[in-house]
């Protein structure tokens, strides 16, 4: 049984997981997390709405560890902005003093669109859930009504959009923990000798701190890698009582 992970830039929930050799299959959960079997040599294709699938040979590493990570890419990349220039026209002489370039604005030319921040997926369905069409009530033969937007009190007293803002929180959380992982890996791991999936675990297993969950709010590297070490000897603790 090989555990892993996806990684990916937005939702990680869902992504499909195909072993083509032996046919065996299995989605991830919210976290990304997966387990499927496969062995040496094995060819795992993994697959998403929104990103571009990929093929990965299982490899003895991967075996040996029992773990195998997989970085997703999206399928569409947004196109900020479009840079225009004037007509050439094939004339060397014309064209060298006829290239210069400004930045076109979509907004003031009245394109829509969206022109803030771009909003993780997690983001899109809070805002949903907190948006909506209005409703009129009253008025009758003619007389005229009481609007008032139903979607985001539904969805208040059903709860849903309390699991969406607990969703937006993990998703910037996954974030920030990826983040962690790829800069301080080398540093928190050197003096232990972890398998892949035992530091994979070992994060996940900071994240259930609330304070670790504060520090991550502020977002201070430094006094989180400083709780990261601190807790890597009662994770390694644990460990060894499991061994």
């Amino acid at each position: 049984m090989l555990s892993g992970n996806v990684i990916a830039e937005d939702d990680v929930e869902g992504i499909h997981i195909l072993n083509k050799s032996n046919n065996q299959n299995t989605v991830t959960n919210q976290r990304g997390a997966f387990e499927i079997l496969a062995g040496a040599s094995d060819t795992l294709e993994v697959s998403g709405i929104m990103y571009d699938p990929i093929k990965i040979i299982v490899s003895a590493k991967h075996i040996n560890d029992k773990y195998i990570a997989v970085r997703l890419d999206k399928k569409i990349n947004l196109l900020d902005e479009v840079i225009v220039g004037k007509i050439l026209t094939g004339s060397l002489d014309s064209d060298i003093s006829n290239t210069e370039t400004e930045t076109l604005d979509l907004q003031k030319l009245g394109v829509p669109g969206y022109y803030g921040k771009q909003l993780t997926q997690a983001e899109r369905r809070l805002a949903d859930a907190t948006g909506g069409k209005n409703f009129s009530v009253g008025g009758g033969m003619g007389g005229a009504g009481v609007g008032f937007n139903l979607n985001p009190f539904l969805n208040r007293i059903s709860g849903r959009t309390k699991k969406l803002k607990n969703h937006v929180v993990l998703d910037n959380q996954r974030t920030y923990i990826e983040k962690l992982k790829s800069q301080y890996s080398d540093q928190l791991f050197e003096n232990h000798n972890l398998t892949e999936g035992q530091k994979n675990e070992f994060f996940y297993y900071c994240s259930d701190n609330e304070e670790f969950k504060t520090l991550i709010k502020q977002q201070n590297d430094a006094l989180v890698l400083n709780f990261l070490l601190n807790k890597l000897e009662s994770f390694n603790h644990i460990i060894t009582n499991k061994q």
